[in-house]
């Protein structure tokens, strides 16, 4: 599983996207998913919900709906800044999590879920 991190409709946001699901879509008889966890404010939302149908995504999206960013960006990750966009990819069977402050490039991206599909 990958969450991603980031402001809708955010540029770099969707670029991680569109890298995540082309693996998605490559690895898909592996029970690979893609979260998008969107961190833009709720009187937002009509915005977010238009990001995703103009762009038919069909990962979860969840809008996370909290006051107080920085209260939480350790209990996802300790070494966690609050920069965006964030990813965090997530062996759900071994609890093995890999975590990126960045934008990652498909190379990166191909090698660290070939990593943790081959555990």
């Amino acid at each position: 599983m990958w969450l991603t991190f980031g402001l809708l409709g955010a540029n770099h946001v969707w670029k991680s996207y569109q890298r995540l699901k082309f693996y998605q879509t490559k690895y898909s008889s592996k029970e690979v998913s893609v979260s998008l966890v969107s961190i833009d404010f709720v009187s937002r939302l009509g915005h977010v919900n238009q990001f995703i149908s103009k762009n038919k995504l069909t990962s979860m999206v969840i809008l996370l709906n909290e006051p107080d960013y920085d209260s939480w960006y350790s209990k996802i990750e300790p070494t966690w800044s609050g920069v965006l966009t964030a990813t965090l990819i997530i062996n759900t069977e071994t609890r093995e999590k890999k975590y990126f402050e960045k934008s990652i490039k498909l190379e990166e991206l191909q090698k660290e879920i070939n990593s943790f599909l081959n555990k």
